[in-house]
């Protein structure tokens, strides 16, 4: 690489660019539903080990566990409105909006 300026060039400079995936292959699918949700929320993780937490609009935590594979969430007894359900396994953390009905 060479940098050009008025007054000339600069001394040529070998540059090592290196390229990293950003997708890891070994990250868990996850299948939420159903969305809104009026009784029970199932979380689908395949073969999975994950844990869960569910919040309110307002930060407070009203559900967490651990789980490999599917799991349910009761629901029932929560206040209609909007919830954030965190997922995280050992390599990935994804958070989900749910609504309860």
């Amino acid at each position: 690489m060479v940098a050009e300026y008025v007054d000339g060039v600069s001394v040529p400079e070998c540059v090592i660019v290196e390229f990293y995936d950003a997708i890891d292959e070994t990250e868990a699918e996850f299948a939420i539903y159903p969305n809104p949700a009026s009784n029970t929320l199932y979380i689908n993780g395949g073969n999975a080990e994950y844990s869960y937490e569910m919040y309110n609009s307002m930060g407070q935590k009203v559900a967490e566990g651990n789980a490999t594979g599917n799991t349910q969430i009761n629901v029932n007894d929560m206040m209609k409105g909007v919830y954030f359900l965190r997922l995280t396994t050992g390599t990935q953390v994804r958070v989900e909006k749910v609504v309860v009905e």
